[in-house]
C-alpha cells in the first residue's frame, strides 16, 4: 500500500499500521468499532492494544495530512466508540477502479465497444501489483481476493471487447502470458484460442485447446460446452469465427488518438510563472531525445526554494504527448537521512511497467537489467526528484533511446552521460511580481510598489513568494503594504513566510541538517556578517582555524547551494555572497547553537587578520 499526498507517495508504516489503514480502506466512510479492530489485528491481544491503536490512528493522520506533523483537517476521524476514513471515490484506487470497470459495462451493453476498451485500459493501469501485498490480516487477504477476481473479470471483458474490434494480433502475446497464469480460467483459454485462429495459426490454437483438455482432464472434469463448441468451430474452419470486417458502427467517428501509458505526474502548477527561456530549452532538449547520441538526462539544479520540482513537473506535463509510453514521477528524498534506494525504486517502476510482485527480481542487477529491458523501445519520461547524487540515479537511468530523464537536486550533478545542467536561480523581479500579483487577485495586483517590496524582502526566491502569495489569499481583507511591514524586519521574517504546509524555514533547514559539524558551524558564523559578499579565506578566522582547510569548507556550502559563488578577483581570491533569506537563517542558527562569547569572538578574530594583513573581506 501506498498513501499519496500532493504527488508524493509515502509507506503507511510497519505492520500494524499498515494494517489498521487496510481496515479503514475497506471499510471508508463507515465507522469501524475499536473492539473490530482490536480482533482484526491480534490473536491474542495485548493489554497496550488500545493505546497502540491510539498512536497509529495518529500517525497516519500526520501521514494522510502530509503537513509535518500536524493532524487536525484529516480525513481519519473519531467517532463514538470507533474510527472513520472519509474518502471519496477518486481517493482510492480500489474504488476508482470499480467506477471504471462498471462504466465500461455500461458502454459495452451500448455498443459503444472502443470507448469501454480505453475505459477499462485506464482501470486497469491503476493495479501496481496484488492488493494489499503487505497485509498480513486474514479479512483483508478475503477482500484481496475478491479485488483480483474482479481485475481478472475486468482483463477477461477488455480482451473479448478487444476481439470484437479485430485487434486479434495485438492480444496474442497478452493472452499467452494469462493463460500460463490462470491455466484452469476457460475463457482466457477460449480467447487465445480465437486470437490465435484469426491470427492463421490454427495449429496452436488446437494445440491450447489440448494442453487445457489434458488440464481439466487430470482434475476429473470435462472443459465447459463453450470451450468444446469453439474447439469444433476451429476444426471445421466455421465462418463465425472470422474477424470482424471493420469496427462497429456504434464506435465510429474513431477518436483521436491518445497516449497508452501511465500519466504518474503530480498536478502541475495553475499559476506558474516564469523561466520562459528555461522552458524553452528544457522542451527542446528532452523533445528531441529520441535523435539524441544517448539518454537525454536534463539535471534541474538550485538552492532550496528555487522552484526546481515546480519546474520539472510543469515541462513534464507540456511533453506529455511527446513520451506516449509514459510519465512517472519519484521523489528520491535525497535530503532526508534515509534516502529511497535504487532497489525499491526498481521495483516500484517495474510494478508500473506490467511486472508482477512475484516477478521482481531480488538481487538488484537482476531489477535494474529487467527494468532496462522493459524500457528498451519505450517513450518514456521520468522525473527523479531530489536526489541525493549520482549513484542513486545510476540504476534508474534507461539504457536505449527515445526515453528521457529529469532529475532536480540542490547539489549539481556530474559524472552522469548526457547529462545537461539548468541551474536556477531567483526570478526576476518582474516575474516575482507577477507571481505575486496573481496570488493576490486582480484587485490587489495594481498595488505594484507593494508587490516589488515583498518580492526584494522575500529576495525573490520562488518558494517565499509563493508563501507570501499565499497569505495574502486566505487574507482577502489584507492590504499589500500590511504583509510588505510584516516582512520588514529581519528578525521575525521567517516567522511570517509561513503559510499551511509551505515553510521557508523547514525548506531552508534540510540543507543545513544535511552538513558535517565543521561546515555548519561555519554556515552559521557566515549568517553574522553584515555584507553582501565576503571572500573565502574568511573561514579560517570565523572558525579559530588556518590553512587551506577551512577555505575549503567554503566550497562545500557552495556545493550544497547555503552560498553561492559572486566572483573571483583579479589576484585569484573567490568571493562569495549569501541570499538575504539565508543568511537571517544562518543568524537564527547561530544564536541558537553558538554561545554569545564565541560569535562575539569569531567577529574579533576575523576584524584582527583583516587589520594585521591589510585584506578586504568586506
Amino acid at each position: 500500500m501506498e498513501i499519496s499526498v500532493d504527488g508524493r507517495a509515502c509507506s503507511p508504516g510497519g505492520n500494524t499500521q499498515r494494517g489498521l489503514l487496510a481496515i479503514l480502506l475497506l471499510n471508508a466512510n463507515q465507522v469501524v468499532p475499536v473492539r473490530e479492530i482490536i480482533d482484526e489485528l491480534w490473536d491474542e491481544p495485548p493489554e497496550t492494544a488500545l493505546g497502540q491503536i491510539q498512536t497509529r490512528v495518529w500517525r497516519l493522520r500526520v501521514l494522510l495530512n502530509g503537513s509535518g506533523g500536524k493532524t487536525d483537517g484529516s480525513p481519519l476521524v473519531t467517532r463514538p466508540g470507533g474510527y472513520m476514513l472519509r474518502a471519496d471515490q477518486e481517493a482510492l484506487d480500489f474504488a476508482r477502479f470499480g467506477a471504471g470497470v462498471d462504466s465500461a459495462r455500461a458502454m459495452l451493453a451500448s455498443g459503444r465497444v472502443e470507448a469501454a476498451v480505453r475505459v477499462l485500459e485506464d482501470a486497469l493501469t491503476l493495479w501496481r501489483g496484488p492488493a494489499f501485498s503487505d497485509v498480513d490480516l486474514a479479512t483483508v487477504r478475503t477482500a484481496a481476493a475478491t479485488l483480483e477476481e474482479l481485475r481478472l473479470a475486468a482483463i477477461e471483458e477488455q480482451v473479448e471487447a478487444g476481439l470484437t474490434l479485430g485487434r486479434h494480433r495485438r492480444l496474442v502475446p497478452e493472452l499467452q502470458v494469462l493463460v500460463e497464469r490462470h491455466p484452469l480460467n476457460e475463457r482466457l483459454r477460449g480467447q487465445l484460442m480465437l486470437a490465435l485462429y484469426r491470427s492463421q495459426r490454427q495449429a496452436e490454437a488446437l494445440e491450447i485447446y489440448r494442453d487445457g483438455h489434458r488440464r481439466l482432464v487430470e482434475l476429473g472434469v470435462e472443459p465447459r460446452a463453450q470451450l468444446q463448441d469453439l474447439h469444433q468451430a476451429i476444426l471445421t474452419s466455421a465462418p463465425q469465427l472470422d474477424p470482424p470486417r471493420s469496427a462497429p458502427a456504434a464506435t465510429r467517428p474513431a477518436p483521436p488518438p491518445r497516449p497508452q501509458g501511465r500519466r504518474e505526474l503530480p498536478p502541475d502548477l495553475a499559476d506558474f510563472t516564469g523561466r520562459a527561456a528555461t522552458i524553452d530549452a528544457l522542451t527542446r532538449f528532452l523533445s528531441g531525445s529520441a535523435t539524441h547520441a544517448g539518454l537525454a538526462v536534463a539535471a534541474i539544479t538550485g538552492r532550496a526554494g528555487t522552484g526546481k520540482t515546480a519546474l520539472a513537473v510543469h515541462v513534464a506535463h507540456l511533453l506529455a504527448d511527446a513520451f506516449t509510453d509514459g510519465q512517472f514521477f519519484v521523489d528520491l528524498r535525497g535530503l532526508d537521512q534515509r534516502p529511497v534506494a535504487p532497489a525499491t525504486v526498481l521495483a516500484r517502476l517495474l510494478h508500473r511497467l506490467g511486472v508482477e510482485d512475484g516477478d521482481v527480481p531480488a538481487d538488484e542487477e537482476e531489477r535494474c537489467a529487467l527494468y532496462r529491458a522493459r524500457m528498451a523501445g519505450r517513450r518514456v519520461l521520468l522525473v527523479l526528484d531530489n536526489i541525493r547524487g549520482e549513484a542513486q540515479i545510476r540504476p534508474l537511468l534507461p539504457a536505449g533511446y527515445g526515453s528521457a530523464v529529469i532529475v532536480t537536486s540542490r547539489r549539481r550533478v556530474c559524472g552522469v552521460p548526457n547529462a545537461r545542467a539548468f541551474d536556477l536561480d531567483v526570478l526576476a523581479e518582474s516575474e516575482a511580481v507577477d507571481l505575486l500579483s496573481r496570488a493576490a487577485g486582480p484587485e490587489r495586483a495594481a498595488a505594484r510598489a507593494d508587490a516589488r517590496r515583498i518580492a526584494d524582502l522575500c529576495g525573490r526566491l520562488p518558494l517565499a513568494l509563493r508563501v507570501a502569495g499565499a497569505r495574502l489569499s486566505g487574507r482577502p481583507h489584507w492590504r499589500l503594504s500590511r504583509l510588505a511591514d510584516l516582512l520588514e524586519p529581519e528578525r521575525g521574517r521567517l516567522d511570517a513566510l509561513s503559510a499551511g504546509g509551505l515553510k521557508v524555514r523547514a525548506s531552508l533547514a534540510l540543507s543545513y541538517e544535511s552538513l558535517d559539524a565543521p561546515a555548519a558551524r561555519l554556515f552559521r558564523l557566515l549568517g553574522t556578517l553584515e555584507t553582501p559578499t565576503f571572500a573565502g579565506w574568511v573561514a579560517g578566522p570565523l572558525l579559530g582555524e588556518s590553512g587551506a582547510h577551512p577555505e575549503e569548507l567554503m566550497e562545500t556550502l557552495a556545493e550544497a547551494r547555503l552560498i553561492d559563488v559572486a566572483g573571483v578577483e583579479d589576484c585569484g581570491t573567490v568571493r562569495y555572497r549569501m541570499h538575504v533569506l539565508f543568511r537571517l537563517y544562518a543568524r537564527e542558527r547561530a544564536e541558537a547553537e553558538e554561545p554569545p562569547g564565541e560569535r562575539d569572538a569569531a567577529l574579533r578574530r576575523l576584524a584582527g587578520r583583516a587589520v594585521r594583513e591589510g585584506e578586504e573581506w568586506v
